[in-house]
């Protein structure tokens, strides 16, 4: 854009050319520091759909082979950046990335992402990188794996839309059988608006793929703070909108939240897609002895719930909501 003046990537993973991506790379154990006031500024970038050169100009890969495909990004320890990590993939179905690996298996390979975040999201000259503001951004990803990272962001974000982790299909809709993972993260988000989205997890874009599976599972949603006076934000800790063969959501822990919310509420766990096989919600503690899951500072005639699946399922879908433990909903 005409006003970048800073570095915007710390690290970036970009094509030689439309038939030759990043691949098999790992990025592991560096700390980067940049300037989030700086609105371009990325720790880690992985981005196919424009050359190394031009970013502003939308160029996608022609091939499966110009795919950034089975990257590492492992141990990393990320601070004052407006964004934290993204992996944008082709548009076109065929060609979108597989296998990238954020995080790992462990604790030990896991990425800490701290004071992220501002109040201005980036200029919006990045192909198909959301303007919005998030941590970690994957954006046609098959095959993805999201696990065991630590993201906790700056405080007082006032922007519209503030989330944490957010996989998302945007321009395409992706083929064939693959599993994508979101799990073991712990997030902690804090903003300051009077308005507008908060979700600390959010997955969406995947329509009728019955040999897909998303998993969402053992992630700890901790001590999130929406602050803005009279706010109307509803704070939403996990939410699915898409469609895959098989969704889980279990063995997720939201506890020690806060609201200043007024005509806002919150949710616990959100299903709004039309899952083709099974739908899977088990053993989720929205507040636990160690903290409620919600406590407003003032009455909200917003709804409070602790979890909704309202997508309508495929004629032979199975679901299941067992077991879940809900308490200190506070207001």
């Amino acid at each position: 854009g005409a006003t970048n003046t800073m570095t915007e990537w710390g690290i970036a993973l970009l094509r030689a050319t439309s038939t030759d991506g990043a691949q098999n790379n790992t990025i592991q154990n560096n700390i980067i520091s940049l300037n989030k006031l700086y609105a371009n500024s990325f720790a880690i970038y992985s981005n196919v759909r424009h050359d190394a050169t031009t970013p502003a100009t939308t160029s996608d890969i022609i091939s499966p082979a110009g795919a950034n495909n089975n990257n590492k990004v492992y141990g990393n320890t990320i601070s004052n950046v407006n964004y934290g990590i993204v992996f944008v993939g082709s548009g076109i179905a065929a060609n979108m990335d597989i296998g990238n690996d954020i995080g790992g298996s462990s604790l030990a390979t896991g990425n800490t992402l701290t004071n992220w975040g501002t109040n201005t999201g980036n200029s919006g000259d990045f192909a198909s990188v959301s303007a919005t503001m998030w941590g970690i951004y994957l954006n046609h990803q098959t095959s993805v794996n999201v696990s065991y990272n630590s993201l906790t962001s700056s405080t007082g974000i006032i922007v519209s839309t503030l989330r944490g982790i957010f996989i998302d299909f945007s321009a395409a809709v992706p083929g064939g059988t693959f599993t994508n993972s979101i799990t073991n993260n712990t997030i902690t988000n804090n903003s300051a608006a009077t308005s507008g989205t908060f979700e600390c997890i959010r997955n969406q874009g995947m329509t009728s793929l019955s040999a897909a599976t998303v998993n969402i599972n053992n992630n700890s949603i901790l001590n999130c703070v929406i602050s803005g006076a009279s706010s109307s934000s509803s704070m939403v800790c996990i939410s699915n909108s898409s469609a895959p063969g098989t969704l889980s959501i279990s063995n997720n822990i939201i506890s020690g939240n806060t609201s200043s919310s007024t005509t806002g509420g919150f949710t616990g766990i959100s299903n709004t897609g039309a899952v083709v096989g099974s739908v899977i919600i088990n053993n989720n503690q929205v507040g636990n002895a160690g903290g409620g899951a919600i406590n407003f500072s003032a009455a909200t005639s917003g709804n409070v719930t602790g979890i909704v699946s309202s997508g309508t399922l495929g004629a032979s879908a199975t679901a299941s909501i067992q077991n879940n433990d809900f308490r200190g909903i506070i207001h």
